[in-house]
């Protein structure tokens, strides 16, 4: 079992990786470089099935499509690792479109024009002028598939996919083997950090910083049927990805409306939140403190950043098994509020990265003279920041 967990993820990881990568990026293209019907307001579609986890997007298909219903008979989607990844890949994909888009802005509506004006290969325009400026942000995009993909537990879970994420839990709470789950958390983690150093190497070699153009690409007419075929697949997309299970679980939603499920699940809704919402206020905080500081001292936060970095790569199982670990050598009896504060801090840890780029390069336009103002008058940090 546990050999088909490992054989199951690395799979999953290789294919999600593939497949939205293919999807996001020739969709981002087309995007950039022509215009077709309804381009604006697909390019916003594109981006709402991150609305969807994967773990619901797998329970609305396998709710409407599962073993209870007709279609069982013609598809078998429980325990099908191939759903799993159209699941992952409908849910993942949006990242890779939007990386991109922001990698492929950097070509200019000058360069495109002197392109057509001296006639010359496309290949060679691609591989002078785009693949540079597109390359960094498409691998960027790739890792974090990578790393969502092999953190993936709610969607296996749900689909009833042996990985090695659900396999931690099933050593801990079915077998009752926690020092089992810390050690497939130990292997784990060093193959997600293999993956996070090949990840850190590659950004001391690139420059991921937009060019400062002022001419942005207008985009060329795609002419003919293409520009149909190609706003129908877009349209196909987004309508599997998103507006059937917007619609399908809004439907539901009004058919088993009852008082008492809405009482029922009101106390798990206000603890989601609440934890959200400490969450990010705590990484924003910090990470904002943190970057006054250190912009203060005129200090890079570059160990910070591979800091955070390795906090992201870390599946959330890992770090759920890591936090009850100390807990427990920490604490003779672990209360629910000590377990609350450990996944706290746990998805602090977390989600700390997606703050520090954003804040980071804020605080780098701050003044300096401003700064040094506020630090003569000794003015607090709270009202510093």
């Amino acid at each position: 079992l546990f050999q088909m967990a490992w054989m199951n993820t690395l799979f999953l990881a290789v294919c999600v990786l593939a497949l939205s990568t293919l999807v996001g990026s020739v969709f981002a293209y087309f995007y950039h470089f022509y215009r077709y019907p309804f381009k604006k307001t697909l390019n916003l579609l594109m981006l709402m099935p991150l609305a969807f986890p994967a773990y619901v997007l797998a329970f609305l298909y396998l709710g409407a499509f599962g073993p209870s219903t007709t279609w069982s008979n013609y598809l078998e989607l429980q325990g099908n690792p191939l759903f799993l990844i159209i699941v992952l890949t409908f849910s993942l994909t949006p990242y890779v479109y939007y990386f991109s888009i922001l990698g492929l802005k950097n070509i200019s509506q000058s360069e495109w024009e002197t392109h057509r004006i001296l006639k010359a290969p496309w290949q060679q325009f691609f591989k002078l002028n785009i693949w540079p400026k597109w390359m960094p942000f498409l691998i960027s995009a790739q890792i974090l598939v990578l790393f969502e993909s092999l953190s993936d537990f709610g969607a296996a879970s749900v689909v009833n996919v042996p990985v090695i994420t659900t396999m931690i839990y099933k050593l801990w709470f079915d077998l009752f083997s926690f020092g089992g789950a810390v050690q497939l958390s130990v292997r784990y983690s060093t193959i997600i950090l293999l993956f996070l150093i090949v990840e850190l190497v590659f950004k001391s070699f690139q420059d991921r910083r937009l060019s400062t153009r002022r001419d942005p690409l207008r985009g060329e007419l795609l002419k003919g049927p293409w520009a149909w075929i190609l706003s129908g697949l877009a349209l196909v997309y987004v309508g599997l990805a998103f507006l059937w299970p917007a619609l399908q679980i809004l439907l539901w939603a009004l058919k088993g409306s009852q008082w008492s499920l809405w009482v029922d699940t009101l106390n798990g809704t206000w603890v989601t939140l609440s934890i959200g919402l400490a969450v990010g206020l705590l990484v924003v905080l910090f990470s904002s403190f943190l970057h006054l500081k250190l912009r203060e001292l005129n200090l890079e936060s570059k160990t910070w950043s591979i800091l955070s970095t390795i906090g992201y790569s870390i599946p959330g199982s890992i770090l759920a098994v890591s936090v009850y670990a100390m807990l427990v050598q920490g604490i003779s009896e672990i209360t629910t509020p000590c377990l609350v504060f450990g996944l706290i801090v746990a998805l602090s840890y977390k989600f700390l990265t997606v703050a520090m780029r954003p804040i980071s390069d804020t605080a780098y336009c701050l003044p300096s003279e401003l700064l040094e103002t506020s630090k003569i008058l000794q003015v607090s940090h709270f009202k510093r920041l």
